[in-house]
């Protein structure tokens, strides 16, 4: 259930390419920092802003676009969001679940930040953490840690997605970095447990 990535950038494309087709349309938030946008463009992927407030996205205003315009998927920073700063609050958390799942809509959660909160009653929890339905796509990456040249991050979806999209990987190079999976193996066995 995990796909080992070199960065956060290289899952969102493997989602696009894998489970996306020309014509489909998925919701970002609004503001948001979405350096994956061309990729989308390229494969003339729709993209909707879904709009904010203090808690997160609105699930009602995400419900306006799933009506107008049948999204596939929802790509979320709900974690110290990129360029607010929010915490998606856990009722918001649990409300876009809960919509998810009904509609039977994937939910992509990038989870670049949650690691650098630096008040301890922060709820820093993704989504991920309590997905009984296996809706969520958790995307998260070491770069903002040990810096952009650490190329390594990770994608924990259920097998039949690892699977596809793995593949797709393989396809499109021919493995990753030995040297930088070390270093984050380093990191996390010495200083991520601090």
């Amino acid at each position: 259930e995990i796909l080992i990535t070199s960065g956060t950038q290289q899952a969102i494309s493997l989602i696009a390419l894998g489970l996306l087709k020309t014509g489909d349309a998925v919701a970002i938030e609004n503001p948001s920092y979405f350096y994956s946008l061309s990729i989308f463009q390229a494969l003339g992927i729709r993209i909707y802003g879904i709009p904010m407030d203090q808690e997160g996205i609105m699930v009602e205003k995400l419900d306006e676009l799933v009506h107008k315009h049948s999204l596939k998927m929802i790509f979320i920073n709900p974690i110290f969001h990129n360029p607010t700063g929010r915490v998606m609050s856990a009722a918001r958390k649990q409300a876009l679940r809960d919509y998810a799942t009904r509609k039977r809509i994937l939910i992509v959660e990038d989870d670049a930040y949650a690691q650098l909160k630096f008040h301890p009653a922060t709820d820093n929890s993704p989504l991920k953490m309590k997905d009984s339905a296996e809706n969520v796509l958790y995307l998260s990456s070491l770069s903002k840690y040990l810096g952009r040249s650490i190329r390594i991050g990770w994608m924990i979806a259920p097998p039949a997605i690892i699977e596809h999209l793995a593949s797709i990987r393989q396809q499109l190079d021919s493995g990753l970095s030995s040297l930088p999976q070390f270093m984050a193996e380093f990191y996390l066995n010495h200083y991520a447990k601090a």
